[in-house]
């Protein structure tokens, strides 16, 4: 099946690192309002300053709809037990909603990449849709839509290509695994969260000189929370966000680091007012002086307390074509009562997995590709 292929089991070490760094994630902007009169004084703000603006600021933002794509990059990550084969240039392309007021959140994915050690050409791609209501989650997955598949394989005829497939309805929330361009911003939407104002209620944190961060003269904020220390360096001309972030589990060589190259502000609809929101950015995970992952995201577009309703959040099972498979409270069923026609697709899908399984193995072994 698609939700257990080849391409899912690649993935589980992307996600893994995904996991790793969402412990800090929450923690990756430090927002204030986007208008000019609410930029810095000549004097630096205190920490009650502060963390006073970010309290308005998450206030303010009730949702957000927008674009956003990702690259993912891998320079030294220690190689999987089973052999090199390794996902290269992934590209994750997402229209995302989020309403903070009702904790709701929904990503419709475009996923893209190559296998570096069978070929870089051509491309592989699948995408899914992931939304939470604010009581259940939905994972709608597709067929792929692309595969490099190995010459000569034996698979069944064409079958749809990104079409649905497997729907799974589960109470948790799983969205918040992702990168989300909220995040950026330290907004919390579904699951445990704790924001940057909540973080600036820490006994030690600081507010600390200025200095050059990308050319632009920032001031330095730190703090400890939950075991790990924070530092921020944040641009007064870009409504105090941060330019540079840095969080360093205590007693670990291992640290999340981003910087922010560009900010735009985005208007809020029904007022005057705009917002600064961060638009291209790197993330890395280092291990001591390695780098283990970079992540590049881009949000190309940003809407700001638009109306959303319930159902935007929700995978409407009746608009489902017939021989779709749905897991939910414990039980299989089909879209439609065809089993037949799910079967049939599982079956394309399992021998299109088992063909790229031997290409797997092949490289593994050494042998010629």
């Amino acid at each position: 099946m698609y939700h257990g292929s080849v391409a899912s089991s690649v993935c589980q070490a992307w996600s893994a690192l995904r996991r790793c760094m969402l412990l800090v994630l929450i923690t990756a902007a430090i927002p204030f309002p986007g208008n000019t009169e609410n930029r810095a004084s000549a004097a630096d703000p205190t920490v009650e300053e502060i963390r006073a603006a970010l309290v308005r600021y998450t206030t303010v933002i009730e949702t957000l709809r927008g674009k956003q794509i990702i690259m993912y990059q891998r320079s030294k990550v220690p190689r999987a037990p089973d052999g090199p084969v390794i996902m290269e240039d992934l590209r994750l392309e997402t229209d995302f909603k989020a309403d903070f007021v009702h904790g709701r959140t929904s990503l419709v994915e475009n996923r893209s990449w190559y296998y570096r050690d069978i070929s870089p050409d051509p491309y592989t791609s699948d995408g899914q849709i992931s939304c939470f209501n604010g009581a259940a989650h939905f994972a709608l997955h597709v067929t792929p839509g692309r595969q490099p598949l190995p010459d000569g394989a034996q698979v069944v005829g064409d079958f749809p290509r990104n079409a649905p497939y497997v729907l799974m309805i589960t109470p948790r929330d799983h969205t918040s695994e992702n990168h989300l361009a909220w995040q950026l911003a330290g907004l919390p939407c579904s699951g445990p969260r704790v924001t940057w104002a909540q973080m600036l209620e820490a006994s030690d944190a600081r507010v600390g000189k200025r200095r050059m961060v990308l050319g632009a003269e920032c001031v330095e904020v730190s703090a400890t929370v939950a075991g790990f220390r924070i530092e921020a360096a944040l641009d007064p001309e870009a409504g105090w966000l941060p330019r540079e972030y840095r969080a360093t589990p205590e007693g670990l060589r291992s640290s999340y680091e981003q910087t922010v190259r560009e900010f735009k502000q985005f208007p809020i609809q029904g007022t005057d007012e705009k917002i600064w929101f961060p638009v291209k950015g790197r993330r890395n995970i280092r291990m001591g002086a390695d780098t283990l992952a970079s992540v590049d995201i881009a949000v190309s577009e940003l809407q700001v307390n638009v109306p959303m309703e319930k159902n935007e959040f929700e995978v409407d099972l009746e608009k489902l074509p017939p021989g779709v498979q749905v897991h939910s409270s414990g039980r299989v069923r089909y879209t439609g009562g065809r089993k037949d026609l799910f079967d049939a697709i599982d079956k394309a899908v399992d021998e299109r997995s088992a063909a790229m399984q031997a290409k797997f193995d092949q490289v593994r072994a050494g042998k010629p590709k």
